[in-house]
């Protein structure tokens, strides 16, 4: 069954506290914590920006995939 659940309760540093330090907004979240895995869909200017974001945020990430054509 799905969840949904306050992305807040996952992470430690509210990611929406601190995403316009970078320019980056995070549209939504998909989280499996049983696998330990999560899916994040973001906007911002650089994948740089979002890996900052998520180590900050306490999570950080060695996968982000920048999509450079939005249709």
């Amino acid at each position: 069954a799905k969840q949904r659940a306050g992305i807040e309760r996952y992470w430690p540093v509210s990611r929406l506290a601190i995403e316009a330090d970078e320019g980056v907004h995070f549209e939504r979240a998909w989280l499996d914590p049983e696998a330990g895995k999560g899916f994040c869909l973001a906007t911002g200017p650089s994948k740089e920006a979002g890996m900052r974001i998520h180590e900050r945020a306490g999570h950080p990430t060695g996968e982000v995939y920048e999509l450079p054509i939005e249709v």
